[in-house]
C-alpha cells in the first residue's frame, strides 16, 4: 500500500506500478569474501521506528513503512539510524516478480509444515515436500495468520529462499535460459551486471 493526502488526511491506496509501496519482506544480506560467508537476517516488518524527514510528516511508524514514504532510500537511513546498519546496495522485487523467478527455474521444493485453508489467502497446500511453482510459494510466504503470527511467516521466507537458492545453484545459473535477463527485469536494483555475476560466482563457490 501506498501513502496518499487526501482532503488533508493521510490514507493508503493500492499501488500502481511505479508506486513505492510498503516493503512486504525485508532481508538484509552481507556477503564476507574474506571469510567465505553469506549471512542473511529477516527483518520484521512491523517494528516502530523513528522516519527521517518526509514529505508526509510522519516521525514514527512501523519499518515496512518507510519504503512507501521514501523508497529504498529512505528504508536505508532509517536501518542506518535505527540500528546502525550500512546498506551499499539495494534489490527490490515485486510480487509477480517472485512468481516469475520461481517460475522460471522450474519451481521450489518446500516441506509444507502445515494442514488447512488459511483465511483470505485461499490456500490449498497439502503437508509434506513438494514441488511449488510462483503463485504456491507466494501465497505460502506471504500467510502469518497461525499461532506463530509474522515470526512464523519470516520463517517461511527464509524457507522458500533457501529453496530458490538451492534451486538456482544445483546447476549453473548461465545455463538456465533467460534466467540473468529474467533477474535483470524483475528486479529494481543498484547492482551492476558484473556485480550481479560476480555475486553468482561467489555463492556457488562455498
Amino acid at each position: 500500500w501506498v501513502p496518499v493526502y487526501k482532503n488533508g488526511v493521510n490514507v493508503w491506496r493500492k499501488p500502481e506500478e511505479n508506486d513505492n509501496a510498503r516493503s512486504d519482506t525485508m532481508i538484509v544480506l552481507s556477503l564476507d569474501r574474506h571469510r567465505k560467508t553469506i549471512r542473511m537476517v529477516s527483518l520484521p516488518r512491523d517494528a516502530i521506528v523513528h522516519l527521517p524527514p518526509n514529505d508526509y510528516g510522519v516521525r514514527r511508524s512501523k519499518l515496512n513503512a518507510a519504503h512507501a514514504y521514501g523508497g529504498p532510500q529512505m528504508l536505508i537511513r532509517t536501518l542506518h539510524d535505527e540500528l546502525g546498519l550500512t546498506i551499499h546496495h539495494y534489490a527490490v522485487i515485486r510480487f509477480d516478480g517472485f512468481k516469475s523467478l520461481i517460475d522460471q527455474v522450474g519451481g521450489v521444493w518446500v516441506n509444507v509444515d502445515y494442514d488447512d485453508n488459511w483465511g483470505m489467502l485461499h490456500i490449498h497446500l497439502k503437508p509434506g515436500l513438494q514441488l511449488l511453482d510462483g503463485e504456491k510459494a507466494h501465497n505460502y510466504v506471504r500467510f502469518r495468520m497461525d499461532l506463530e503470527g509474522d515470526p512464523g511467516r519470516i520463517r517461511r521466507q527464509q524457507q522458500v529462499m533457501r529453496a530458490l537458492a538451492k534451486q538456482i545453484m544445483k546447476s549453473n545459473p548461465w545455463e538456465i535460459p533467460g534466467l540473468v535477463k529474467e533477474v535483470r527485469r524483475q528486479f529494481k536494483t543498484t547492482l551492476s551486471d558484473d556485480q550481479i555475476g560476480s555475486i553468482a560466482a561467489f555463492a556457488r563457490s562455498l
